[in-house]
């Protein structure tokens, strides 16, 4: 049996999900049969079904300027459900998209989402200085104003804001066949490029390592 191999919470870090996806295709130890999971959390675009939070709460200018930010790196957060057209394209089979619920608090009426938000919560409060960087190297902002903007965090625990992130799950079987394709081939060209961009980074030139003695 193939063990599963999971790419969880990497959203706003990735530039190029293809490329990505076709490393984990080709280049991981993901055997014929084996199934890539997909698991993340849509930080930058919270949601709610009543529309009580407004553009001027904390909750949602921080996911404006998170937004801002991953776009100036080059790795603006993924619609997910284009994942699973990725997917089907590198030649993955049995491809599932599963969405769930994670609210921001406790403020569902339900046990089991009024759970999850009040973990979410704890979370959310406690580590929202390290999701600060960005700010910082992105948009340019001083250590004073990210910790303004920490001490807003208490505003996610306003129960009369009813919002919540989406969280996705897409999975994909790598097929079980032994012909070459066309996504084998796409596959082979990365590698030859790969393995020059890593030589090139080693200095190594015609099988030597090169060296400067003078360095």
């Amino acid at each position: 049996m193939s063990t599963p191999r999971l790419s969880q919470t990497i959203t706003g870090s990735i530039t190029d999900w293809k490329r990505y996806i076709q490393r984990c295709y080709g280049f991981s130890n993901l055997n014929l049969g084996g199934y890539l999971e997909f698991s993340d959390i849509d930080t930058a675009a919270p949601v709610s079904d009543d529309g009580t939070p407004t553009e001027d709460t904390a909750l949602m200018k921080s996911a404006r300027l998170c937004l801002e930010a991953t776009v100036f790196f080059g790795s603006r957060f993924k619609d997910f459900a284009r994942l699973e057209g990725i997917l089907e394209e590198i030649e993955f089979v049995d491809t599932r998209i599963q969405l769930f619920k994670w609210p921001t608090d406790s403020w569902p009426r339900d046990q089991k989402h009024k759970e999850l938000g009040y973990w979410n919560y704890e979370n959310l409060k406690t580590s929202f200085e390290a999701f600060s960087p960005p700010f910082i190297r992105a948009l340019g902002w001083t250590k004073e104003e990210v910790l303004v903007t920490v001490a807003l965090r208490k505003d996610l625990g306003n129960k009369s804001v009813h919002a919540y992130y989406n969280t996705w799950s897409i999975y994909g079987t790598k097929p079980l066949r032994s012909q070459k394709s066309a996504s084998d081939r796409s596959l082979n060209a990365l590698a030859i490029e790969e393995n020059i961009e890593f030589r090139f980074a080693l200095g190594v030139e015609d099988g030597v390592v090169s060296t400067n003695e003078n360095s």
